[in-house]
Parts: structure tokens; C-alpha cells; sequence
């Protein structure tokens, strides 16, 4: 199953337990009132959810999730704002599909922060190793995410390496001495800075000395 933001989001509020809208199954309404006081209030285990969706969003996503099988759905008769009773289509996770979510996030964060940190390596080369500082924040959000969720291993593995500091993308480097030299000023670990952001800089700087 593919897990887009706005699934994500959905999934973890059918998820979440108690709130003024009671305890799961849920409607879309009530989805609804769980992502905006998420967002809000800044709820733990929300903390990448930058907007709440639409209505029709919501209405969207909760027809997908039950048309591959997350969610099940059900027809229950409730007391609607005008106060006469009618029938409401509710929603909750299908059995064992939040772990199987919960494994498929976990999984996929240890892999872009190992992919990170020790590239791919190709005949004897390595490719596509570091991440730039807007992704490393969104790796840093899902991991705070997923650790009011889990106590995985893999992801003390994540917290590690990202308390560590990531490098960055080759093409991410200044070009000049200058610029290196900045760099390696802004990420020195004397000040708190990114240990592998300063080494990837110091050796492109020797690097580039060398060719001079």
C-alpha cells in the first residue's frame, strides 16, 4: 500500500484513543476534529502534519484506505447536529494493519538514514550518500513520530545517526575554499555542530588544495 501524508495522518487519527470523540470507530467528522486539534495543539505522534486536509480530502483518503483493505467500515445510527437520529458510516483499522503500517514507516526511515549515511555502493564506489538539511528535518520528524509509537531498535539506530549528523550531498558543497572554510566554521563539533557535515567539508577542502 502506498502511504501518501494525508493517509498517514488519517490512519494515526482512527488510531488515536479517547478525545472529546471517544474511542474508535470514527467518522469522518470526527477524523476531522482529531487532525485539527492535532495540529493545533501539536499532538505527539503528529508532528508532520503541517495542515489539516480538506473535507473532501478526508472523504477521499478514507475511501481508499477501505477499498485496499486498511479501514473497515459501518453504518451506525447516530443523533446528527439538527438532533434527529440518522445513519453515519464510521471507521476503524482492520485488524493488525496499524503494525503492518508501523513496520512498512519504520522499515522505509531506517532505510533513507542508512542510505544517508553509508550510500550505495556500486563496483567498488559510493553513490547517493548524505541527505540535505530539509531532509534530514524530515527524517527527524518521522522518527519523533514513529517513537511515541514503537521502541524498534532501528530506530535508536536512526536517533543515533541523526543526533550524529548527517553528511551532505556531494553537489551540496561550496565549490570554493571560502566556502568550505564557512562551512566547517558553521559545523564544527567544538560548537555543537554537524561532526560528518564538518569531515566531508574538511576533505573536500584538502581536496581542492590539492588541486590548486
Amino acid at each position: 500500500m502506498r502511504m501518501t501524508a494525508n493517509r498517514k495522518h488519517v490512519l494515526a487519527a482512527l488510531a488515536d484513543s479517547g478525545g472529546d470523540c471517544g474511542d474508535p470507530p470514527r467518522s469522518a467528522a470526527d477524523v476531522a476534529w482529531v487532525l485539527m486539534n492535532a495540529h493545533d495543539y501539536h499532538w505527539s505522534g503528529f508532528e508532520s502534519l503541517k495542515a489539516v486536509p480538506t473535507k473532501q480530502q478526508i472523504h477521499r483518503t478514507l475511501k481508499e484506505l477501505w477499498h485496499e483493505g486498511a479501514i473497515v467500515a459501518s453504518r451506525r445510527k447516530m443523533d446528527r447536529r439538527n438532533n434527529l437520529p440518522g445513519w453515519v458510516v464510521t471507521y476503524e483499522v482492520a485488524e493488525g494493519m496499524f503494525e503492518r503500517v508501523l513496520e512498512s514507516r519504520i522499515a522505509e526511515l531506517h532505510r533513507k538514514v542508512s542510505r544517508a549515511v553509508h550510500g550505495v555502493n556500486m563496483l567498488g564506489s559510493t553513490f547517493d550518500q548524505g541527505a540535505t538539511p530539509e531532509a534530514a528535518e524530515a527524517m527527524r520528524r518521522e522518527l519523533d513520530e514513529l517513537s511515541g509509537r514503537s521502541d524498534d531498535p532501528r530506530l535508536h539506530q536512526c536517533r543515533a545517526a541523526l543526533d550524529a549528523g548527517l553528511p551532505l550531498p556531494d553537489g551540496y558543497l561550496p565549490k570554493t575554499i571560502g566556502g568550505l572554510r564557512s562551512l566547517m566554521q558553521k559545523h564544527h563539533p567544538d560548537k555543537g555542530g554537524n561532526r560528518a557535515v564538518f569531515e566531508q567539508a574538511k576533505r573536500a577542502l584538502e581536496s581542492l588544495r590539492k588541486a590548486a
